[in-house]
């Protein structure tokens, strides 16, 4: 997987290289292909867990004589 350079943490990666996150400046021309750009937002932006399923439990009535 492809890792933001160590001088600038906050670079996000774009088809020509690093870019600023804030600005969009170009800081590092590297070529990223549009695969390599999703893995990278997949690791920093993980799908949310599913919700747990609710837990029904089996409560048996008091018979009546």
């Amino acid at each position: 997987m492809i890792k933001a350079p160590k001088w600038c943490k906050d670079a996000v990666p774009v088809k020509a290289g690093w870019s600023d996150a804030r600005t969009g400046e170009l800081l590092k021309v590297q070529n990223f292909s549009h695969e390599e750009i999703a893995e990278w937002h997949g690791a920093k932006n993980p799908a949310p867990a599913p919700e747990p399923a609710p837990v029904v439990e089996d409560v048996e009535e008091p018979e009546d004589d």
